[in-house]
């Protein structure tokens, strides 16, 4: 990722070697999901060739998950009302947007194919597990 530190947000592009621009979709292939185990319902889905939303529910807790193609992800993140650190959890790097006006915790992370963020008011340990275990949509 490429992360551009402005007052009042960062810019987070992803950045692929030249060399490995052809290894990865250049279209959303394959759509993930949370998994069904931890009961959140699908509230809102809007899918495009380079871009997934997936919004769920589960009495007072919401999950946001989105799936990008890596050549067009491209995101503004809010530097003022919270807090952006860069973590590796379990192997994988995370950029962890921590908000300081809610519970709200967004993860920012590359899978290999996909770039994907997925932002909740759960606790941080149960948003790290959703984010390792999501899986293909049937």
């Amino acid at each position: 990722f490429f992360v551009e530190h402005f007052s009042n947000h960062a810019s987070v592009t992803y950045k692929e070697p030249a060399t490995k621009a052809n290894q990865y979709p250049k279209t959303i292939e394959k759509v993930y999901e949370i998994d069904d185990s931890y009961g959140f319902e699908l509230v809102d889905f809007d899918n495009s060739a380079n871009t997934v939303y997936s919004f769920y529910a589960k009495e007072d807790y919401a999950v946001i998950l989105n799936q990008y193609i890596k050549e067009l992800y491209s995101e503004n993140i809010d530097n003022e009302n919270s807090i952006i650190t860069y973590e590796t959890i379990n192997g994988t790097e995370y950029i962890v947007q921590t908000s300081k006006n809610s519970k709200d915790i967004s993860l920012i992370w590359d899978s290999g194919e996909y770039v994907f963020s997925l932002t909740s008011n759960l606790d941080k340990d149960s948003i790290i597990n959703m984010c390792e275990t999501l899986k293909i949509k049937k």
